[in-house]
């Protein structure tokens, strides 16, 4: 994702990237599941939410696009192991 201010591409006063935030969210829906991911997310929004960039860099590039990407990908995942024969 790039951010879509690029004056707002970094807080400096917090050290915090929005862009490095949505990526580390969604590495960890991939390792630990969608639950333990939307818990990480839920988490981080309650620490950092009040940052300026937070609704529009981060939120909304999580919730609309990348929670809808990995619930498909695991709904995709868990057909090929219904289709399975084990």
């Amino acid at each position: 994702m790039e951010p879509s201010n690029p004056s707002i591409t970094a807080n400096t006063a917090h050290s915090i990237n929005p862009t490095d935030v949505v990526k580390k969210v969604m590495l960890y829906v991939g390792a630990y599941g969608l639950d333990k991911g939307k818990a990480l997310f839920e988490r981080a929004s309650e620490l950092i939410g009040f940052l300026p960039w937070w609704e529009n860099e981060v939120k909304n590039e999580i919730t609309m696009n990348g929670l809808e990407k990995a619930k498909e990908r695991w709904r995709v995942l868990c057909e090929m192991f219904m289709d399975e024969d084990w």
